[in-house]
């Protein structure tokens, strides 16, 4: 450990990335671990820009979306879901009613047993 700093094994799946990190740090007069340090430093940088800029779009994409709807037609959706029924809302069916078609089984046998 130097100067603080905390210790990261890093195992390279490739001799030839670790030896090309040898041969590039002895050409620029660094150790392999500042090398690596900082091209892992400058990688980090590039790809958090890159997923930034992402998220910044999907957000105000989103904000778009959601600004889509006047409060007169959120409103007119509100009215609607408490006032008419639902022809395909779920309701409850008490233990041991009719299962015309079969969910309690299928759920009550799963596949595999």
């Amino acid at each position: 450990m130097s100067k603080g700093g905390t210790t990261f094994p890093l195992r390279f799946e490739s001799e030839r990335t670790r030896a090309a990190l040898r041969e590039l740090a002895e050409q620029l007069g660094v150790s392999m671990n500042r090398l690596a340090q900082d091209a892992l430093a400058a990688h980090l940088d590039l790809a958090t820009t890159v997923i930034e800029e992402r998220l910044e779009r999907s957000l105000a994409a989103l904000r778009r979306y959601r600004g889509a709807w006047s409060d007169q037609e959120i409103a007119a959706f509100a009215r609607a879901e408490a006032r008419l029924e639902d022809p395909a809302e779920g309701r409850a069916r008490p233990p041991g009613g009719e299962d015309p078609f079969g969910v309690q089984r299928a759920f009550a046998d799963p596949v595999g047993r």
